[in-house]
């Protein structure tokens, strides 16, 4: 059986199918090994087709993986590879990294994908496309997403954190500007839902949202939701969002896992009915 790049993905649905299987063996490897892998990419996830042609998603390349022990005792290192790393790492913010780092790669893979095509038909007419109109090059050269590629890994940071700091400005730098693809609908779901899970979780307070400190008012009652994550422990007027994700990462993984496995059902929904109109 020979494994297949994340790039050979028939469609959204198939992508939508393998990255699910590929980060929740990337959570159990750490829930129950205590390995942290460091290294989401488009390179590390492949897929195998069983004999109905289906696909099964595998994680790979555990070069940069380590030990949480190790990594809460040694500090955090920058590892990955650099148009995928979280923005704590590209900064090297002084906190252990967790899941969530690996949990933003992915999003970070899904919108190059969504970006500049799925399928390998998708990134062929989008050459040819732009083979034919110089002005559509132009205007690819000068996507915001270019940023993410910079070899510089601060200013990289610094293009992620302007993106991913709202709702607004994910979409508006980012989303606006995946492939018009009717098909790309749940694709562009999915990464704007584990965008939001992550960047502006309901369940955390005010101070761990968006990508940047927010103020502190003393004279102001921390509050929080009552059903929310508990990262009310940590100093207002000193932690980045980061660090308060670091702090309710378990819980907050919980949520992404969900919000997968609930895209991948309807991914295999699709799949199963274009089979059965197909037959």
């Amino acid at each position: 059986m020979v494994a297949c790049r994340l790039g050979d993905t028939e469609s959204v649905d198939e992508l939508i199918v393998v990255v699910a299987d590929a980060m929740h063996a990337n959570h159990r490897i750490l829930s129950e090994c205590g390995i942290l892998h460091r290294d989401m990419s488009l390179h590390n996830i492949l897929f195998t087709r069983n004999r109905d042609r289906k696909p099964t998603g595998m994680l790979i390349d555990f070069d940069f993986a380590t030990r949480v022990a190790d990594e809460v005792a040694e500090g955090p290192n920058r590892t990955g590879t650099g148009p995928y790393m979280s923005i704590a790492n590209l900064q090297g913010l002084e906190f252990p990294r967790t899941e969530l780092d690996d949990w933003e790669s992915l999003i970070y893979v899904l919108s190059m994908m969504a970006t500049f095509g799925v399928t390998t038909e998708d990134r062929n007419a989008l050459r040819e496309s732009i083979a034919r109109d110089i002005s559509k090059e132009i205007s690819q050269q000068k996507l915001p997403i270019g940023g993410w590629r910079n070899s510089n890994y601060y200013s990289a940071g610094c293009s992620k954190t302007a993106h991913m700091g709202s709702s607004e400005g994910f979409e508006g730098s980012i989303t606006d500007h995946f492939l018009p693809i009717v098909s790309y609908e749940p694709l562009k779901k999915l990464i704007t839902d584990l965008r939001d899970c992550l960047f502006n979780n309901p369940k955390m307070s005010y101070y761990g949202w968006g990508t940047e400190i927010k103020p502190s008012y003393p004279e102001a009652k921390f509050t929080m939701l009552v059903t929310g994550y508990d990262d009310s422990g940590i100093q207002q007027d000193a932690a980045s969002p980061f660090a308060r994700w670091a702090a309710c990462a378990d819980a907050i993984a919980r949520g992404l896992c969900d919000i997968l496995d609930r895209e991948r059902e309807a991914a295999l929904e699709r799949m199963d009915k274009g089979s059965i109109d197909g037959a």
